[in-house]
């Protein structure tokens, strides 16, 4: 199965100063946000390809850790290794491919990452109880996790990399319904309270054929406690790397296209901040946080 990656590398760099600090865990770099009292509560967010630098997800780090009350960990999957965000400005690094980069940053190459930071965190650092989050890239990797005991929940947001097994002859791109989908092996694995939320638009996890198919593997599993919420009209990588200020609409009327564009920017804006609504409900809810 094939998946198209260019919306992985588009998208807005959000403005504000981070207020965490970096640190080590099993020698790999991590972005901290701290909760003012978390008590050993955690949520382990797995980026986007962007990032330990990239500036959105530092900031929704320190959202998340202020708004939940759980300490926010963001460690580096990729050991230094990021994508350049000189893409979301339109200029890309001479000599980058995504197919080259993803050689160097494959599951069996970053799985051991995420996996010795959260046996530090547990054993070294009092973290007693995790949720994990993964955005666009780090969907797989916490979905994963939802499969296994190492974490308490997990929330996938607009979702890359999931192994969709797809009847003979269909190309994702195509698929329409679920009855072209013939196997999604990490949903058929989920353990854990799993949330996804996702995209309306969605090249790499298409959302409504793949909520179908989901849905039957989880019934014919007998596996509980698993909620999708697609969110209208906006496409792969909205809650990261969406549209965040928002300027007045035009005074001028017959300026349609500005209004236009403004009033897209509004929509954007509400759905990613609605998708960071839900995911601190949902780590409040597994991590039974009041």
């Amino acid at each position: 199965m094939s998946q198209d990656h260019s919306c992985c590398l588009s998208g807005h760099i959000h403005e504000g100063k981070d207020t965490g600090i970096e640190e080590k865990f099993a020698g790999v770099n991590t972005y901290v946000a701290k909760a003012a009292n978390a008590s050993g509560k955690a949520v382990l967010f797995l980026s986007d390809v962007f990032g330990v630098p990239f500036i959105n997800n530092r900031l929704l780090c320190d959202v998340f850790a202020k708004e939940s009350g759980a300490d926010v960990y963001l460690p580096d999957l990729f050991d230094g290794d990021v994508v350049s965000t000189d893409i979301l400005k339109g200029k890309m690094p001479e000599g980058f491919t995504f197919d080259a980069w993803k050689s160097k940053h494959t599951k069996e190459i970053v799985r051991p990452i995420f996996l010795a930071v959260i046996k530090d965190l547990k054993e070294r650092h009092g973290v007693t109880n995790i949720v994990s989050i993964g955005f666009c890239y780090g969907g797989w990797a916490s979905l994963e996790l939802a499969a296994s005991d190492l974490v308490d929940g997990a929330v996938m947001v607009h979702p890359s990399l999931i192994e969709i097994e797809l009847k003979e002859g269909k190309e994702l791109k195509d698929v329409k319904d679920g009855s072209d989908i013939k196997d999604i092996k990490d949903i058929a694995n989920i353990k854990k309270p799993s949330l996804f939320l996702l995209a309306e638009v969605d090249n790499n996890f298409p959302t409504v054929p793949t909520i179908q198919r989901s849905e039957e593997i989880i019934k014919e599993k007998g596996i509980h406690n698993v909620e999708f919420k697609t969110y209208p009209g906006v496409h792969h990588g909205f809650a990261i790397r969406g549209l965040t200020a928002v300027k007045d609409l035009p005074k001028d009327a017959d300026d349609k296209e500005a209004e236009k564009k403004a009033q897209a920017a509004q929509f954007q804006q509400k759905a990613a901040e609605q998708a960071k609504d839900d995911a601190v409900a949902y780590f409040k809810k597994v991590l039974n946080i009041h």
